[in-house]
């Protein structure tokens, strides 16, 4: 039998202009969505790094979606008909939606992206297609051109309609948040994870530089790690800008991880900011919490020191 939630995704799917629509599956979702059938244990320091390719059980590493579809899968009806099959929400917010689900011919994860359409919102043209595109859709496609990123989301799909666009992107299998990660290990990752952490995200940072997207808001949220090959993927495009040399002046992003100069003069520089706030989630990673300004105020005058930090690389940075 058919439940009222998913009458309302199937008249989204047939009227996808409807934003109410969105709405009603947002306040709905949350009460389908099904457990994990994996959960990340505590990791000691040996486990972090030594055995987080291969310690995990067959268990934990059996994507549920896709081995057990439930009851609640629709299917998208509209230009992308019959090729992907939507479960269970992910997560939701003033952007909109994001949903599990998997491509219908080969059984592939995906997330597929709702995102509502704001007043000035900014459209951004791709060289290879006919139309502007949102500036999310664009950002992750510049981010994705030329050879393939393991540490960068890929877009495989999307459309545009007058009021939301949809995004299918790539979903690692089994997966969850570095946030959810370090949660999970609690709060602290033993410094040499961090640092295999780190060089992922810096890999990342770096190749959306050179293919000219700024993405402003990397941050553990925004970092998702595959629990079975411990490769980590920067996601979410939606509070990026073209990269360039020159000062910005408005910053769109998490404000833990924004630059201090901006609070100071009101502009900053793509460069500056984005190796702040990789020092901001290195920080948080191997400390254990964020920074805040006493903890700036007494590493500008060298004072700041915490014991347990072992390795003097760390210390310095």
């Amino acid at each position: 039998m058919w439940s009222w939630r998913k009458k309302r995704l199937l008249m989204f799917c047939l009227y996808p202009t409807s934003v109410e629509t969105i709405s009603s599956v947002e306040s709905y979702g949350p009460q389908n969505t099904p457990n994990s059938s994996f959960e990340i244990p505590l990791f000691t320091v040996d486990e972090q790094i030594q055995e987080f390719t291969d310690d995990l059980s067959e268990e934990e590493t059996v994507c549920p979606l896709a081995e057990n579809p439930s009851q609640d899968m629709v299917l998208i009806i509209g230009s992308m008909c019959w090729t992907y099959n939507m479960g269970e929400l992910l997560g939701e917010g003033g952007f909109g939606a994001v949903y599990a689900g998997v491509r219908a011919h080969d059984g592939l994860p995906v997330a597929i992206k709702f995102a509502r359409k704001m007043e000035g919102m900014e459209y951004l043209y791709v060289p290879g297609l006919p139309e502007l595109v949102p500036l999310e859709i664009g950002l992750t496609l510049m981010a994705n051109k030329g050879p393939s990123s393991p540490n960068i989301i890929e877009l495989l799909d999307w459309q545009d309609f007058p009021d939301h666009y949809i995004m299918v992107l790539q979903r690692p299998s089994p997966c969850l948040s570095v946030f959810k990660l370090l949660e999970s290990c609690g709060n602290i990752f033993e410094e040499r994870f961090a640092r295999y952490v780190m060089r992922q995200v810096i890999e990342a940072a770096e190749t959306c530089c050179r293919r000219g997207v700024f993405h402003r808001d990397i941050k553990l949220e925004n970092l998702i790690v595959n629990t079975h090959t411990m490769d980590v993927t920067l996601i979410d495009f939606g509070c990026g800008n073209l990269f360039h040399e020159t000062e910005y002046h408005t910053f769109s992003g998490t404000e833990m991880y924004c630059p201090p100069e901006f609070f100071e003069t009101g502009k900053y520089l793509a460069r500056p900011a984005t190796v702040y706030s990789l020092g901001v989630l290195l920080y948080t990673m191997v400390c254990g919490y964020m920074p805040d300004y006493t903890d700036r105020e007494k590493m500008q005058h060298w004072l700041w020191y915490l014991p347990s930090l072992s390795c003097g690389d760390v210390k310095d940075v």
